[in-house]
């Protein structure tokens, strides 16, 4: 087959979206009249009429549609090997030109083919030539070398007469300056809004142009369709650019939770890029996270705080789309950085202080929430008080409190409520690091690589130091320093590099007793001291214990698709102990309770497994007492001995030191660990 008769058009796979297609026409300013709808391995199996389409889609049909819901099955295929095609299927209907793997090329053009037709006969005039062209239903008309019509069939004169023009004798009063140079040409014309196409063949004999051969069609409802087009072009265009430049993110996912849209602000805010997030199933989302398929499972309005993979907190609202028979079709998410729900830019001038502090407020408790902090307790008030108003002022905070009452959460909360929350949060921990690694961390070990250096990541953000109080005294002079003029010297260096940080200090150590002693100095103290958040023990915070408890067991719940309870009976008890290890123990402590209990309810019998919280102090004589209905007395003395060695063991790093403060030899207290398998950490 001769391949100037294969018109090569766009061929999409039958699951392609609508909205692909339409994207691909307008980038590519593409006029095809006809689309291949082609399996995985690129076989036919089905054609798109697009004008059908776009009057399909004037009429309201959706974007995220596949392709398939809108192909015919009317085509027929001819190999490119065919060196015969049957004229009747030619013009019957759409003939998709494949290769020898029955792999889709093109479509072929039937004008091309019916003049190469006629070009073959040598007697245009004979009976079966005739017979031919009066059963075409497009137009033909024959004229001479000269112009001068010699023939046309009735399809021509109808549309003739349609345009006004009953006796055709000239082909230049249908097509004006037509051009008889023997060139095949097209040509578009209108009269009054009937467009017409127009393509004109030359007829050779004897190497001799002896005649014209011109088919002519009505593409009117083409034309109307095609600025039909153009006018739902702009519309999608505008559109498209109205989503990708809305601040919030726009991620709209179909029935079954698969992203089918996703604005710039989602690239921005989930930390990937647009065709990343097109390619993720639902099941790529961690528990939890996926608000869309809640939405689907709950078929209502959701809204949860979230934290992307780049770390920042966002607000997403998740709202379903129903059908006219109730289904969900949709589920589109809106998102937006936690601290923008309100811009703390806004000039104090314009805004009365309380109003302010409202606002202020307001930011504090949903990061509360996002962190999952707990303030029922009046002690846990105080503390978020404190942030609400230290945040939003730049200076120096130290936060002072016993291991595990949750600093470095509370931390985070700080910075990401604060005027410096577009930066980082660079974290420290001086607990396990020596003087030379916490200096080569801080301040960068070489010349060429003091970008490595925290204090210059800390850069427009916060740098958090935790057990501050383990800081190298003789670092403390280069911390101060650094600290005062927002300028550090990289170790090995000789030129001042500037970092404009805020630091938030931690201790779980009274600093002003180590000044004291001459373990910290004093002016660095002061300067940490700008802004004090005492944070309350557990044991201070008695209304805290059940809320608390009952967000773990939620949390496990969420987490395996469990229905954990605990009776008020357990939650009294608990709130009995001390919690030495503060909110980190209480939420170990959670997680054995749900390990140890035979049943979905967490009952005081449970508590009694736990050795960690079954000491004396912590239990009631008649509690004992009725487990020597159960255990002997060695037994419920033993549980007792292990208990209480635990509990003197939280914090505790050497047998030497768990042996000084349980009062007996090391060889006792080892061989006591051994006999209850308690490890230190």
């Amino acid at each position: 087959m001769n391949s100037e008769f294969i018109d090569i058009v766009p061929i999409f796979t039958f699951n392609r979206s609508i909205r692909t297609l339409i994207q691909y026409i307008s980038d590519n300013q593409s006029s095809c009249e006809f689309v291949i709808v082609a399996d995985e391995q690129s076989r036919p199996i089905g054609i798109i009429n697009m004008s059908y389409l776009y009057r399909k889609i004037s009429f309201g049909l959706q974007f995220d549609h596949v392709l398939e819901s809108v192909c015919s099955h009317e085509f027929e295929t001819v190999s490119i090997d065919a060196v015969f095609v049957n004229t009747d299927k030619l013009l019957r209907c759409p003939q998709i030109v494949v290769d020898n793997n029955s792999q889709c090329i093109g479509i072929l053009n039937a004008n091309k083919m019916l003049a190469s037709y006629l070009n073959e006969k040598t007697d245009i005039s004979n009976p079966s030539a005739n017979a031919f062209l009066s059963g075409i239903d497009f137009g033909f008309f024959m004229a001479s070398s000269t112009g001068k019509i010699l023939s046309k069939n009735r399809a021509a004169s109808r549309i003739l007469n349609r345009v006004g023009i009953s006796n055709l004798e000239d082909i230049n009063d249908i097509v004006p300056n037509f051009k008889l140079d023997g060139e095949h040409r097209h040509y578009s014309i209108c009269f009054d809004g009937i467009y017409l196409e127009i393509y004109s063949y030359p007829i050779k004999q004897n190497n001799t142009i002896s005649n014209y051969a011109a088919f002519m069609m009505d593409v009117t409802n083409r034309e109307v369709q095609k600025e039909e087009l153009k006018r739902l072009k702009k519309q999608y265009n505008e559109l498209n650019a109205i989503i990708d430049n809305c601040y919030d993110e726009i991620y709209v996912t179909d029935k079954n939770g698969k992203c089918i849209l996703a604005n710039k602000a989602s690239e921005r805010l989930l930390g990937q890029s647009r065709q990343e997030l097109y390619e993720k199933k639902p099941t790529d989302f961690p528990p939890g996270l996926n608000l869309a398929n809640q939405v689907l499972a709950e078929k209502r309005f959701l809204r949860t705080i979230q934290t992307t993979r780049t770390g920042q907190k966002i607000l997403v609202v998740g709202t379903p789309l129903f059908n006219r028979s109730g289904e969900i079709e949709k589920v589109i998410l809106n998102s937006r950085p936690l601290i923008d729900m309100i811009d703390l830019r806004v000039s104090s001038d314009n805004l009365k202080p309380d109003s302010f502090m409202n606002i202020n407020q307001r930011i504090v408790d949903l990061a509360l929430k996002s962190h999952k902090i707990v303030a029922e307790s009046d002690s846990m008030k105080s503390v978020v008080s404190d942030i609400t108003r230290i945040s939003q002022e730049d200076t120096n905070i130290l936060l002072y409190g016993e291991t595990g009452t949750g600093k470095n959460v509370l931390a985070a909360i700080i910075h990401e409520t604060s005027r410096r929350q577009e930066g980082k949060l660079i974290k420290l921990s001086c607990s396990a690091l020596d003087e030379k690694t916490i200096d080569a961390l801080l301040f960068g070990h070489t010349e060429n690589e003091y970008k490595k250096s925290l204090l210059l990541h800390a850069n427009n953000g916060t740098l958090f130091i935790d057990e501050i109080s383990d800081f190298p005294y003789a670092l403390q002079g280069k911390l101060l320093y650094a600290i005062e003029n927002k300028e550090f010297v990289p170790n090995n260096g000789d030129e001042f590099v500037q970092s404009d940080f805020r630091l938030i200090a931690a201790s779980n150590k009274d600093l002003l007793k180590l000044v004291n002693e001459g373990k910290f100095r004093a002016d660095l103290y002061y300067r940490l001291n700008e802004s004090l958040i005492q944070i309350p023990p557990l044991r201070n915070r008695l209304e805290d214990i059940p809320v608390l408890i009952q967000d773990f067991i939620s949390s496990y719940n969420r987490e395996t698709d469990s229905n954990i309870t605990i009776t008020i009976d357990a939650l009294n008890a608990l709130k009995d102990y001390s919690w030495p290890g503060n909110i980190r123990e209480l939420e170990n402590v959670v997680r054995e309770l749900i390990a140890a209990s035979n049943s979905q309810t967490i009952t005081i019998s449970d508590i009694y497994k736990i050795p960690d919280i079954n000491s004396p102090a912590q239990t009631d004589l008649h509690d004992i007492v009725d487990r020597l209905n159960n255990e002997s007395l060695d037994a419920i003395m033993d549980s007792i001995e292990e208990s209480l060695i635990k509990a003197a063991s939280i914090n505790i790093k050497s047998s030497y030191l768990l042996a000084e403060k349980l009062g007996i030899s090391q060889s006792t207290a080892v061989r006591k660990m051994q006999k209850y398998g308690i490890k230190l950490t």
